[in-house]
């Protein structure tokens, strides 16, 4: 399945959720410990509720949620993360001298169990369960191949760091089995007005079918009350299509 941005919506998600609750810190880029007087204190969350859509080579839009199971996820433990998107991208291909427009649509989701460490300047957390994955394709508004579901693993490893205060350096890493590929994601930034930090990030994705790489800017921490949002754009370069742009955005929630 040509569509790649089911892995790197979730992965978009799944960088906009990682903890990085660290002492002596101003503020949290996530979550935010907000100190001024004329806003109201969070509580420590035990879930939180997130959604990224991204719009490239393809469209894909991912929800899902992430569960403590101790007293909070900014603290080490065990965690539970559930996730469903779905997604379409569209293509010509060249059947018998004719242009055909053909349609990939895809779904897929998952549900993961795994811990949470913490230590003064950096979370990590290492994520395992299982995935499944649903590909169709149509050509010319015509089913080509029947949707059958294919069944998998999926390893999950983030990182959320923060070498300085002002400072912050992230990694996310997927592999996936239902079908075999991997998506990873590097991005740092500097911290530019109270919770939100702003810098580079390069993304690159595999499958058996598919090669893509990014390359862009990223503002994470944006938080107005229970909500946080994240912004990224870049350019995206796709084995066998033309570089292109593309732009994702996130939205995590704090129900309680």
């Amino acid at each position: 399945m040509r569509c790649a941005a089911r892995a790197a919506g979730l992965c978009f998600a799944l960088c906009a959720t990682a903890q990085a609750r660290m002492d002596g810190l101003p503020s949290n880029p996530i979550f935010g410990d907000n100190l001024e007087a004329d806003r109201a204190p969070l509580s420590d969350p035990r879930t939180i509720l997130f959604n990224a859509s991204e719009i490239g080579a393809s469209v894909f839009s991912n929800a899902g949620f992430r569960h403590a199971f101790g007293a909070s996820l900014h603290q080490e433990g065990f965690i539970l993360m559930g996730n469903a998107g779905a997604g379409r991208q569209r293509d010509n291909v060249m059947i018998e001298g004719r242009r055909i427009p053909v349609e990939y649509w895809s779904s897929e989701g998952s549900l993961l169990l795994g811990y949470h460490w913490k230590t003064s300047r950096a979370d990590i957390s290492l994520m395992v369960g299982p995935e499944v994955d649903w590909d169709q394709t149509r050509a010319n508004g015509q089913i080509v191949n029947p949707a059958h579901p294919s069944f998998g693993g999926r390893l999950l490893a983030e990182v959320w760091a923060h070498p300085r205060d002002d400072t912050l350096l992230t990694g996310t890493l997927v592999l996936g089995s239902a079908p075999v590929r991997a998506w990873g994601r590097v991005a740092s930034g500097l911290r530019v007005w109270d919770s939100v930090f702003v810098g580079p990030e390069a993304v690159a994705s595999i499958d058996g079918t598919y090669r893509e790489a990014r390359i862009g800017m990223a503002a994470m921490g944006l938080r107005f009350r229970r909500w946080t949002f994240g912004l990224s754009v870049g350019l995206l370069a796709a084995e066998g299509s033309k570089p292109g742009a593309y732009v994702g955005v996130t939205t995590v929630l704090q129900p309680w």
